[in-house]
């Protein structure tokens, strides 16, 4: 496919991961995701797994993340 912010239904190419990417961190830094967002795809791919979070505590923790980065574009197209 030529063009990577289309897809057409399939898997796009902006869903392919890099060669050397073997921990969620590399995901991360190849997006250059901010803080808010890594730890919102953090929590996801660990939903539940965690010794120390459960399922109820995992989805708290997306919506407070997602929430806050809400807050920040907000603020920033306000500037």
């Amino acid at each position: 496919m030529s063009d990577s912010s289309k897809s057409d239904g399939s898997t796009a190419t902006y869903y392919q991961l890099p060669d050397y990417a073997k921990e969620i961190q590399h995901l991360i830094n190849y997006k250059n995701m901010n803080a808010n967002i890594g730890e919102i795809f953090r929590t996801s791919y660990r939903y539940g797994s965690a010794s120390h979070s459960n399922q109820i505590r995992d989805a708290k923790k997306i919506v407070f993340y997602a929430n806050a980065e809400v807050e920040r574009l907000e603020r920033e197209r306000n500037l």
